[in-house]
C-alpha cells in the first residue's frame, strides 16, 4: 500500500494553466520592452524608467514562480519523476544561454571568434550579460529534480512554504567572496550561479519557485483586495525609490528579493483576469508569447546585440521607443509563424 506522501503528490494529467502562460506572456513582452528601453534608450523617459525598474524588480522571480508552477505539474507532482523530460528542458535552457552568451561576446563586446571565446561560455568560465538569467534556470530544474522530496515537505502548506522561503532568502547574507580561495575557478563560477554572486542567483529566489509549485500542488483561492494591496506595495516601492531608496540587486539583498512579491503577484492576477475576461485576440498572442519564453529572449536577445553592437540603431528617443519593440516581436511572432513542425 502506498504512503499517503506518496499519493498525495501524485496528480492528473492536467492541461497547461492557461492564467499562467498568459502571465508568463505580459512578464516576457515586459522583460523584451525593458531590454529595448535599455540597450536603446537615452534615460529621457520617467515612465520607462520606472516600468523598466518594476520589470527587473519582478521578472526573474516572476518566472521562477511561473516555472514552478510549470515544474510541479510536469515533473514534481508525479510519483516517477520523468528524468529524461527534466534534462531536455534543462538542456534548452543552458543551450539558449551558451547561444546568447556567445552572441553577446562576438556581437555586441566585439570579441573575436574562436574557439577559446565558445568554451569558455559552454564550460561556464565566463558568464555574459544579459544571458545569465538564462542559465540559472537550468541550474533551477536540476536542484528542484534533486531535492525532490524537500520540495514536497516545503509545499505540503503555507508555514514551511514560509520558513523555507526565509532560509534561503538568508543565503543572500553570506560573504560574496566565501569559497573562492580554495574553489577551481570553473567551481567558483557555479557557486556564484547557485548561492551568491553578483549575478542572478538559485537559491536566494527559490521561494518563489516553491510558491509556484504550491500554487499548483494546491490552487489556494486569493481573495480579490490582495491585488490592490500588490499595487498599493508598488507604489511605496516607487515613492522609496524616488526618495532614494534603492536595494542591492547584484549582488542582490533581501530588499529586492522581497519587493518582488507585490509585482510577481500583479502579473499572476492579470493573467487570470485576462483569462476570464479577456478579447481572444489577445488570449492567443499571450499564449503564443508565454508557451515560447525561450524563443523570445533569446532572439530579441540576438536581434539587440546586433543593432547596438554594430551600431545599426544608436540611441532612441522615448516617443519612437515602441517601433524598435514591435519591430522585434513581430520578428520572433513571424518566426514562430513560419515554422512546420515535422510530421510523424
Amino acid at each position: 500500500m502506498k504512503s499517503q506522501a506518496a499519493l498525495d503528490i501524485v496528480s492528473e494529467k492536467k492541461p497547461r494553466s492557461e492564467e499562467i502562460d498568459l502571465a508568463k506572456g505580459l512578464l516576457t513582452i515586459s522583460m523584451v520592452f525593458t531590454h529595448v528601453v535599455q540597450f536603446l534608450g537615452h534615460g529621457d523617459s520617467l515612465f520607462q524608467f520606472y516600468f523598466c525598474t518594476l520589470t527587473n524588480v519582478g521578472a526573474f522571480p516572476g518566472f521562477y514562480f511561473f516555472f514552478g508552477f510549470a515544474a510541479w505539474r510536469a515533473y514534481l507532482g508525479k510519483e516517477k519523476t520523468p528524468v529524461t523530460a527534466v534534462f531536455w528542458t534543462a538542456f534548452k535552457c543552458y543551450l539558449a544561454f551558451v547561444i546568447s552568451g556567445v552572441c553577446f561576446l562576438l556581437l555586441y563586446s566585439k570579441q573575436p571568434f574562436g574557439g577559446d571565446l565558445v568554451w569558455s561560455v559552454v564550460l561556464l568560465q565566463k558568464i555574459p550579460g544579459y544571458s545569465e538569467f538564462l542559465i540559472t534556470f537550468a541550474f533551477l530544474l536540476v536542484t528542484a529534480v534533486a531535492c525532490k522530496r524537500l520540495i514536497v515537505k516545503a509545499t505540503n502548506s503555507y508555514i514551511p512554504l514560509l520558513i523555507t522561503s526565509a532560509v534561503l532568502i538568508s543565503v543572500s547574507f553570506f560573504p560574496r567572496d566565501a569559497g573562492q580561495s580554495f574553489l577551481p575557478e570553473y567551481l567558483w563560477e557555479i557557486a556564484h550561479i547557485w548561492a551568491t554572486g553578483h549575478g542572478f542567483v538559485v537559491l536566494p529566489f527559490f521561494g518563489y519557485f516553491l510558491a509556484g509549485a504550491y500554487f499548483a500542488r494546491h490552487e489556494p483561492k486569493i481573495p480579490e483586495w490582495v491585488f490592490g494591496v500588490s499595487l498599493a506595495l508598488i507604489n511605496i516601492f516607487i515613492g522609496l525609490w524616488v526618495y532614494g531608496y534603492h536595494p542591492s540587486r547584484f549582488p542582490v539583498y533581501p530588499p529586492w528579493i522581497l519587493w518582488g512579491i507585490p509585482v510577481v503577484y500583479a502579473y499572476y492576477w492579470l493573467g487570470r483576469f485576462i483569462a476570464q475576461r479577456g478579447p481572444a485576440p489577445v488570449k492567443t498572442y499571450l499564449n503564443l508569447v508565454g508557451q515560447n519564453v525561450l524563443l523570445y529572449l533569446l532572439i530579441s536577445n540576438v536581434i539587440l546585440f546586433t543593432i547596438t553592437g554594430n551600431k545599426i540603431v544608436d540611441g532612441v528617443d522615448w516617443q519612437h521607443m515602441y517601433i524598435p519593440f514591435l519591430v522585434i516581436m513581430a520578428t520572433v511572432l513571424f518566426l514562430q509563424k513560419i515554422t512546420v513542425k515535422p510530421r510523424a
